[in-house]
């Protein structure tokens, strides 16, 4: 058995989790495999808006979602990451890459079926596949950044892929951040939709179409051009259930042979809110802060906690506050918060209980103050008038241990 000092982390909290680690979504899974792949072998193209909070593991699920398309359901897997795009001409070069990447799913029906067609983006030879030849793929994009030249690749590489009994295209865009408020990103999906739709039968390609991104990007897609609207069905991805976290933190320990006591599991479980990317700062500060071979214990995976916090506030919290919270009215008004929040220990407050605690010179500052906090993704309204919810807990407890002036 190899120790802990030959192995390495099994988390992996700025990265999508490697699929042997992908839990749960079991209800998202089922929805989009029969729903979309299911529909998709029947030769009817199905599309997918795929929405939840930052953090909350869109693109796990994205990845695992290719992996099952080629593995379990025939169809071929263009999983393009959008991050940076800027214009159609760098969408058209991400998906020309995605299809290269597609290699690692089924490399013997790539290499029988696509080797030759895209033998000219391809580089040298790399360890893990193929290298790309960025010139060609610059040069290659502008026949690929219209809707009817997209269609047209897809139409071809799914021509190939069918010769071994693959049943339709899963094209995945993920992070649309950068290209959601565009209109003519809009247009392009919606012209693409819609041309493959009024082909002939045998000219149609089989297409499952996903987007993943928060809401705010899909308003801002849809605002660009509102008939794009009218194309996905929209599949929320919520906070993982206390179940399916505490089978994520055994089977990660698992992998790297690390005992645990179970209320240190439940511990982290609880702490992490469900959301995936806090679950790895958690796992991984716990790794790295362990010695020995005792099992972790409760007081290791506290520490591990407040560890993940600090590294929340300094990466994701901090930044934006000192940018957006510039006064001393308002870091004032957030200490307030924090310790109405630390007294009821709950992530949900009142905006009539923050008013009592703030003096005169503060409330004219409040609504401004929430509105800052909301735009920062710190806290979001309940749907009961003046009630917010701080975002999650590890925000919770790093505004509690960072801002309260109250003692544990």
């Amino acid at each position: 058995m190899p120790t802990v000092m030959e192995k390495k982390s099994p988390f992996y909290p700025d990265q999508p989790v490697p699929i042997e680690l992908f839990v749960g979504r079991e209800n998202e899974l089922d929805r989009i495999t029969e729903r979309g792949m299911g529909q998709v072998k029947q030769g009817k193209s199905v599309s997918f808006f795929v929405r939840g909070d930052y953090g909350i593991g869109k693109s796990s699920l994205a990845r695992y979602l290719a992996w099952k398309a080629e593995t379990e359901h025939g169809l071929f897997p263009v999983y393009a990451q959008l991050a940076g795009c800027k214009s159609l001409n760098d969408v058209a070069v991400a998906i020309l890459q995605a299809v290269i990447d597609a290699e690692i799913y089924n490399p013997k029906r790539w290499k029988e079926h696509l080797g030759k067609f895209l033998g000219d983006f391809l580089g040298e030879v790399e360890i893990m596949g193929f290298g790309y030849n960025f010139e060609k793929l610059r040069q290659q994009a502008p026949n690929i950044v219209s809707h009817q030249g997209l269609l047209h690749f897809l139409r071809a590489i799914y021509t190939r892929v069918k010769r071994s009994e693959s049943y339709g295209i899963f094209l995945i865009l993920d992070e649309i951040n950068g290209m959601a408020s565009q209109v003519d990103f809009a247009q392009f999906l919606k012209g693409l939709w819609d041309t493959n739709a009024v082909q002939s039968k045998d000219a149609q390609v089989p297409l499952l179409l996903m987007l993943c991104g928060v809401e705010h990007r899909r308003r801002a897609l849809v605002e660009a051009h509102e008939p794009v609207n009218r194309i996905f069905d929209v599949v929320d991805i919520g906070h993982l259930s206390m179940e399916e976290r505490e089978v994520f933190f055994r089977r990660a320990f698992d992998s790297v042979f690390m005992t645990y006591e179970l209320e240190a599991i439940k511990h982290m479980a609880m702490w992490s809110s469900g959301f995936p990317k806090i679950m790895h700062l958690i796992g991984d500060a716990i790794y790295w802060a362990h010695t020995g071979e005792n099992p972790i214990t409760t007081i290791e995976a506290s520490n591990g906690i407040q560890g993940a916090c600090e590294i929340i506030g300094r990466k994701y919290f901090e930044p934006n506050v000192l940018h957006a919270l510039q006064s001393k009215d308002y870091v004032a008004i957030l200490k307030k918060l924090a310790d109405i929040v630390k007294d009821s220990w709950s992530t949900v407050f009142t905006r009539a209980d923050l008013k009592t605690k703030l003096s005169q010179k503060e409330q004219l500052k409040m609504d401004n103050f929430l509105n800052r906090m909301k735009n920062i993704h710190a806290i979001t309204p309940t749907g009961i008038k003046g009630e917010y919810a701080i975002i999650n807990n590890m925000i919770f407890m790093y505004i509690v241990m960072k801002f309260s002036s109250k003692e544990a």
